[in-house]
């Protein structure tokens, strides 16, 4: 029978690989190891907390964090995830805690965020024009406690549990933070076909900023980190995937509402994702980001500074690569598909 290193072995292979769709067994074989039942146990008060128990609830913890990031817009994998989510705190209270476990904690706290606001709304409330104010006050508040999140985890989480032992490392979370704002706000493009839909909607058009912002943070954060280039070529299959969906938005976004945001600067941020793309050796896809690129700029007349190029990718240890969590395959936040970049090969 498989044991817990058998369950971290297939989540790091669905990880890596972008199949999502074997969550499903890895669940089943978490419960049949009675991972679930360990989670909730850690949490009551007359049970004797062991290594054994805690190893339980961090490997069910652990795969709720990859549930959570990766089906944001499909069903959770885990039935009725979010009993459990409450009792992760017990992790780091116990005396067997591992300094993973704050990680744990905080991207569950983080991405709780966003589940509940999945759960809360309907698609049809975000294609109401104008937005009802109860969906706009939800959006405003789920916005501002994930930058309350941010703040919580960057400045009040000892140094000793965050992990991180350089500030770099650290801008590690504004991806995550990046995304958990990216999808909040970005909800507000469904039902929009023209520039015109957002022309008498200015509170709907506030929202697609913020969204537009932490597309524009995300990548920013990525190409900003020579370290995260230049493990790009090994990590791509799985770190490129928060700076597909950032670009992706952009290219969704930016013909509808080029009139309200600054075109150039999110044009640069496709340039600077190509480039990532073209060190990591996607060549197809940067050819094709740089196509989308152009297209949209003769859209909306924007010029375009020339192109330098940079390459500060080269060979480094595996043991070195930089990791940054990721939200893997075909998260289609938005009512129409993403444009199709070909990240992965067809099967």
């Amino acid at each position: 029978m498989t044991d817990l290193l058998g369950v971290y072995a297939m989540i790091v292979f669905v990880i890596w690989t972008g199949r999502t769709r074997l969550m499903g067994y890895v669940a089943s074989v978490a419960t049949e190891l009675k991972l679930h039942e360990a989670a909730i146990l850690i949490g009551d008060q007359d049970t004797e907390h062991t290594p054994e128990l805690i190893a339980k609830a961090r490997a069910w913890f652990t795969l709720c964090c990859l549930d959570l990031q990766t089906n944001l817009s499909r069903p959770f994998v885990i039935n009725n995830m979010r009993q459990y989510l409450g009792y992760a705190k017990y992790l780091v209270m116990s005396p067997y805690r591992h300094p993973v476990d704050n990680r744990i904690c905080d991207c569950i706290q983080g991405f709780t965020i966003a589940g509940d606001l999945k759960g809360k709304l309907q698609n049809s409330q975000m294609r109401c024009k104008p937005l009802p104010q109860a969906v706009i006050d939800l959006l405003n508040s789920s916005d501002e406690a994930v930058d309350k999140w941010l703040h919580e985890v960057t400045n009040k989480v000892h140094p000793l549990y965050q992990t991180f032992s350089e500030k770099q490392d650290r801008n590690r979370l504004l991806v995550p933070f990046g995304f958990m704002k990216l999808y909040i706000n970005g909800l507000v493009l469904q039902g929009m076909g023209s520039p015109d839909d957002l022309t008498s909607d200015p509170v709907r058009i506030e929202f697609i900023r913020r969204a537009l912002d932490s597309a524009s943070l995300i990548v920013e954060t990525q190409h900003d980190s020579t370290s995260f280039r230049r493990a790009f070529k090994y990590s791509i299959d799985y770190a490129g995937v928060p700076l597909y969906y950032a670009i992706s938005f952009i290219l969704k976004a930016l013909p509808l509402a080029y009139s309200f945001v600054d075109p150039r600067r999110l044009l640069t941020r496709v340039e600077q994702a190509a480039e990532m793309f073209d060190e990591g050796g996607a060549q197809d896809t940067a050819n094709e980001l740089r196509r989308d690129r152009d297209r949209i700029a003769a859209l909306t007349q924007t010029v375009l500074t020339p192109r330098t190029i940079q390459n500060p990718s080269g060979d480094i240890p595996l043991g070195e690569l930089f990791d940054i969590p990721s939200f893997i395959e075909d998260m289609q936040t938005w009512d129409e598909n993403f444009p199709a970049l070909g990240i992965f090969p067809s099967e």
